[in-house]
């Protein structure tokens, strides 16, 4: 932990330390670059009220299965949350003032519209990703898809826009079906 002016900075997990749980206090404001990296063993993350930023490549190729962000987080940074391939469940409360999760496990906007992060492992074995206008996405976000090694990728016309690097590092995608003007 490091401090930078009235804030405190968790620079480093001890990504060798056999914990599969892990509770950020909130007295930790910032959660710097790629300070979970590596961290394969960890399962469980909550990052308590107090936590404020997640830096670029704060939670990234983890172990993670659930993360919990607290109503406190003001700022999620590029990567801060991308290749976690076991990620099943991000938990955030119903009073998060800007960050939802929406009933098929996607984090998103907290009007739903945009998606920020997309559950690795509820990919099926198809690895089809079909985004439908049933969803409500309007918007997928930088590095939302990283990553996840889709196939297929089905847009309906409800989305308008795909941010840079949204579905960065998706080598085996072959196959894309665009319904509408992005």
């Amino acid at each position: 932990i490091n401090t930078w002016g009235d804030w405190d900075i968790l620079m480093a997990y001890p990504v060798d330390c056999g914990k599969t749980e892990y509770i950020v206090s909130g007295d930790i404001e910032i959660i710097g670059n790629n300070a979970f990296r590596w961290a394969e063993e960890l399962r469980t993350l909550e990052f308590e009220e107090g936590v404020r930023v997640l830096r670029g490549g704060a939670v990234v190729l983890t172990g993670l299965e659930t993360l919990y962000l607290p109503d406190s987080l003001e700022n999620l940074e590029g990567h801060s949350l991308s290749y976690n391939h076991h990620m099943q469940n991000f938990i955030v409360s119903e009073n998060h003032p800007w960050l939802t999760v929406h009933e098929d496990g996607t984090l998103r906007s907290e009007d739903g519209e945009r998606l920020i992060a997309y559950p690795t492992a509820n990919i099926g074995d198809d690895r089809v990703l079909e985004i439908t206008a049933e969803s409500g996405i309007k918007r997928i976000s930088n590095v939302a898809v990283a990553g996840i090694d889709i196939r297929k990728l089905v847009l309906s016309e409800e989305v308008e826009q795909i941010d840079d690097w949204a579905f960065e590092n998706n080598d085996d995608l072959r196959i894309a079906v665009i319904h509408g003007t992005i």
